[in-house]
Formats: structure tokens, sequence, C-alpha cells
């Protein structure tokens, strides 16, 4: 169960309540984006903490982990240099 995950334990690790039919890498992102959105995402150190709750049950996890301060900033360089200009 994703409510008993032990962030202590996630290192660059973000756990899903379920994955949609969009695969792993778009879940990961829409959750990135809501715990962004919502303000759900705190530096711990140099960890960044990611949270996303469910939009049903509000006091239930729908993603939760940490990754270090690093490798975030490498996903957000990825996203940013591979955007495609409309």
């Amino acid at each position: 169960c994703i409510q008993n995950v032990n962030l202590a334990e996630c290192k660059n690790n973000v756990s899903f309540s379920k994955i949609k039919k969009r695969g792993n890498l778009l879940s990961f992102l829409g959750h990135l984006r809501n715990s962004i959105a919502h303000g759900l995402i705190y530096k711990d150190g140099q960890q960044i903490r990611i949270t996303d709750y469910s939009f049903i049950k509000p006091t239930h996890f729908s993603a939760r982990g940490m990754m270090d301060c690093e490798l975030f900033t490498q996903i957000l360089n990825l996203i940013k240099t591979n955007v495609v200009e409309l």
C-alpha cells in the first residue's frame, strides 16, 4: 500500500498507487506535474520530496517518493530541451 511507503527508503524512487494505460513515464510526469502544481513538492536537504493525492480520496496518496536534487534538475532539463515549439 502506498500509504505505508517509508520515504527514508525511497531514494530516487517514486511509488504510484496504480499505473495508467499510458505507461510509467507519463504516469510519473503526471504525478510530478500535480505535485508541483498543488505545492506538494519540497526540498529536504539534497532530496526532492514528491507527493500527489488521489482526486477521489484526498486523504490517500496516489504517488509518493524522493529523488536527488541533481536528478530532479536533470529530468527538468530533459523536458525543457525536448519540448517542441508550436
